[in-house]
């Protein structure tokens, strides 16, 4: 990963984008899925301190949440405005040891980090199952002896998403 020289201003905050976690409520539906998801991984990591490659992180949230338990943790996400979000909240943290950089997990590259296997990646498969077989045949090939693949994904025909997505837009606030 490369940051850009000290002596140029720091480019613009990506526009703000809802996304799982923004709203930081325990009552929040994407709260409650990104703890259920950072306290899954977090059993998954065992002892130590594992390096896990998450491969569709988005604005980096699970490997925020995973920080002080990861030895080294890489995010790639194919969108620039996440991968920006998620480099900047890591900077702001103070989190040297997490990386994220735009790719997938066929072709990416952090700059200083050497090429290693992991021994947990993560595949998250939000946009179904276009692509998936890529993504974890990527993945397969990053994953170090006796480490362990983990696929997260939605259903988008689970009627729970299909209310959401068809109520979104159409509440009524009162007066």
């Amino acid at each position: 990963m490369t940051l850009a020289p000290s002596h140029l201003p720091p480019p613009p905050a990506p526009a703000r984008r809802r996304g799982v976690g923004d709203g930081g409520s325990p009552d929040d539906p994407g709260a409650r899925a990104l703890a259920a998801q950072v306290a899954l991984l977090r059993s998954l990591c065992g002892p130590g301190r594992p390096s896990l490659l998450h491969v569709g992180c988005g604005t980096g949230q699970v490997l925020l949440g995973l920080a002080p338990d990861l030895g080294l943790g890489i995010g790639v996400a194919p969108d620039v405005e996440d991968v920006c979000r998620a480099r900047l909240a890591s900077v702001r943290q103070g989190l040297g040891r997490l990386h994220f950089t735009v790719g997938t997990a066929v072709a990416f590259r952090v700059d200083q980090v050497p090429p290693q296997a992991f021994d947990l990646v993560l595949v998250q498969a939000i946009g179904g199952l276009r692509g998936l077989s890529r993504d974890l045949g990527g993945a397969l090939r990053r994953l170090a002896p006796g480490g362990r693949i983990v696929v997260l994904g939605t259903d988008d025909s689970h009627p729970a998403v299909v209310w959401r997505r068809w109520c979104r837009g159409r509440s009524r606030r009162p007066a």
